[in-house]
């Protein structure tokens, strides 16, 4: 939180006119800025190769492709969009031999990074001594930059590697007034 320096007071205009004042002084700045790496996830597979009725991994063949588009954030290739933007790569997944379990690791790729900034603009009148009333400006990821949510993790699905939403809202305004006495 940052007391803007305007204002009776303050150390800029701080012998103002009461008027003058009343419309430059008492604002306050905050913010709240995010930064996460992203999210780690499983790969998995939609069938039992196992037997067991329990979710399973697929073995991996080769260090994961990750060309981090939405269609296609790592490579599969019963994903479409992934055989279209790669037509020659191989799988880096693969369907377990039956009755077998998968060697994939347990969150073995990253999701996307998180980068939020959030601020408030705020101004607090004086009506009186015991009264003010309390002005908000707020504005939630403020960039409107968008994180993403992991994509699809069967790699045997049309739908593995593929990104169908975000974990943050776009930007998002709100304003409030607050009487207090």
């Amino acid at each position: 939180i940052w007391e803007l320096p305007f204002g009776k007071g303050r150390s800029l205009l701080g012998s103002a006119p009461k008027a003058l004042d009343f419309v430059i002084g008492g604002w306050q700045l905050q913010g709240i800025n995010t930064l996460q790496s992203g999210v780690h996830y499983n790969v998995s597979i939609s069938a039992d190769r196992a037997n067991t009725g329990t979710s399973q991994r697929p073995d991996a063949i080769a260090p994961p492709v990750e060309p981090h588009t939405l269609s296609c954030w790592y490579y599969t290739s019963s994903n479409p969009a992934c055989r279209s933007l790669l037509p020659s790569q191989a799988d880096t997944f693969v369907l377990p031999a039956l009755y077998t379990y998968g060697n994939a690791g347990r969150n073995l790729m990253r999701g996307d990074r998180l980068v939020q900034l959030d601020m408030s603009l705020i101004k607090n009148f004086m009506i009186t001594e015991g009264k003010r009333v309390e002005f908000r400006a707020q504005t939630f990821n403020l960039t409107n930059t968008p994180s993403f949510s992991a994509p699809g993790g069967s790699v045997n699905l049309a739908t593995g590697g593929s990104i169908t939403s975000t974990r943050n809202q776009p930007r998002l305004y709100e304003f409030g007034l607050k009487f207090s006495f």
